[in-house]
């Protein structure tokens, strides 16, 4: 006799800190595990800071357990800043469509590099060019790519090369501060460019 487990998914998004204190130690973990291999988790060194500096979590949850994370901060739209699962086939499944659903509908943008470079091209993500890393990152960029869309910045004393990809939400004054540093917003590409 076969039995098939049934799971039930859930998406949950979180958009106040009292909502995210029902998840939060869960969410802690999992993040502390999912970025463990480099070298830990930078954005926060706490979930109480996490809660503090982070806008929606959006969660997937099957049978009352979380299986997949995506957090995004208020910063020109919606800036991813962190991504996770519980390490299951299932949870990478999860996560996945999470990544889809933002690249297909515009709902965010992120700065990423090494493997989550590689599924963010391979998943049809449109590429930000590098000329507006400064002002979106608010970090200074060190060297920029002639491929146009990468750049280097100095984290915690070390090079770090990085790309970003999605969708911006710019105010006109963004564009008009854009503009008195040099950066058309008019010039914005408007098809997927090859990336080397």
């Amino acid at each position: 006799m076969q039995i098939t487990q049934i799971l039930i998914e859930h998406v949950v998004n979180l958009h106040t800190d009292e909502m995210k204190q029902k998840y939060a130690d869960e969410v802690w973990n999992i993040l502390q595990a999912s970025y463990a291999p480099m070298g830990g988790f930078k954005t926060a060194s706490s979930i109480d800071s996490l809660i503090r500096k982070s806008g929606m979590w959006k969660l997937i949850t099957r049978n009352g357990r979380i299986s997949a994370i995506k957090i995004y901060r208020d910063q020109f739209g919606k800036k991813s800043i962190g991504v996770a699962t519980d390490g299951t086939s299932q949870g990478k499944r999860d996560l996945r469509m999470i990544l889809a659903d933002d690249i297909k509908y515009g709902r965010c943008w992120a700065e990423v590099s090494g493997p989550p470079e590689r599924i963010m091209k391979n998943m049809g993500a449109r590429p930000i060019p590098n000329i507006y890393a400064e002002y979106l990152t608010r970090h200074t960029v060190t060297e920029y790519n002639p491929d146009g869309y990468h750049y280097t910045k100095m984290i915690e004393g070390e090079p770090h090369e990085k790309i970003m990809f999605g969708t911006l939400e710019l105010s006109p004054e963004d564009q008009e501060n854009l503009a008195e540093i040099g950066v058309n917003f008019k010039t914005w590409p408007t098809k997927m460019e090859e990336i080397g």
